[in-house]
């Protein structure tokens, strides 16, 4: 993976201004020209059309605060009431198409802290923003030394520079929206209706990526193997890998509750073919890591 300067954000640009705000508009212009099929409620009033990997901002109508995450461009801009205010170039991000992709939705700060101890990485994460589970905006790394990662890698959460994220950290106010987008991602729609029970699984299994740890070792009928390894077994139709994954989803309820929020979905049953097809169209666009046991 290429790599990338943290500290390049800090240089002086004495054009910034005028350039954040060109970079803005013609960011916002080119989101707003597609066409999406699901509709992502903000409140009573307004909405985001999406397709869950992309999203439709009405700038005329929402006039909240928020942040908007551009995962094609590498680029995060904050709102106030509406009105771009300031954007931040992103580090890093999950690679696309592995377990810990970055996920794409409408999501909310649900938590934030100023040092965030990660367990997987046994790393501390600074001006940490929590958006859904096991993901975060927040600065650099560091180690227990205080010696800050050299790697690009990320787990699945959005990186930005230290003094980027202290900023965005101040901004982020429990409960703003946080809109995460992927421009990059194919734009039309694929109708493949994969039936409830299998949607309804699926839905499960894209919630345990967000809030479990997949590295840990669990046991499957006396073999040993990463939590992420349940998956294909469940997928075939073996009920007890699938009930271990249901068993270890922290906060199940809350977290089923925001995701199917985040993705537009009425509701985990999956009865309508309409929410079947935005489950696979959000697998097929954030998480294809899932394609190859379909």
């Amino acid at each position: 993976m290429k790599q990338t300067n943290p500290n390049a954000d800090n240089k002086p640009n004495i054009i910034y201004p005028l350039l954040s705000s060109l970079i803005i508009t013609v960011l916002l212009f080119t989101i707003a020209s597609y066409r999406q099929v699901t509709n992502i409620s903000i409140n009573d009033n307004q909405n985001i059309k999406s397709e869950n990997s992309l999203a439709d901002l009405d700038e005329a109508k929402y006039k909240e605060d928020y942040i908007l995450v551009d995962l094609a461009n590498m680029n995060l801009s904050t709102f106030k009431k509406g009105e771009a205010l300031k954007s931040y170039k992103i580090v890093t991000k999950g690679k696309p198409g592995s377990y810990y992709e970055t996920p794409s939705g409408n999501y909310e700060v649900q938590a934030k802290y100023g040092d965030k101890f990660s367990s997987l990485g046994e790393v501390y994460m600074p001006n940490s923003i929590q958006f859904q589970g096991n993901y975060f905006i927040h600065g650099i790394p560091y180690h227990a030394d205080g010696s800050k990662v050299k790697s690009t890698y990320s787990g699945g959460c959005i990186r930005l520079s230290d003094t980027d994220s202290s900023e965005v950290y101040e901004f982020a106010k429990k409960g703003i929206h946080i809109i995460v987008v992927n421009t990059a991602s194919e734009i039309s729609t694929t109708t493949v209706d994969l039936g409830a029970p299998l949607s309804t699984k699926l839905f499960y299994i894209l919630l345990s990526l967000d809030v479990s740890n997949q590295e840990r070792i669990v046991s499957l009928r006396g073999s040993k193997m990463k939590a992420l390894n349940l998956i294909p077994y469940a997928i075939s139709g073996d009920e007890l890998a699938y009930s271990k994954i249901i068993d270890n989803i922290y906060d199940i309820s809350n977290y089923e509750s925001r995701k199917l929020k985040s993705l537009g979905i009425n509701n985990s049953e999956f009865k309508s073919v309409e929410d079947r097809t935005i489950l696979y169209n959000y697998i097929r666009t954030s998480k294809s890591y899932l394609l190859q046991y379909l």
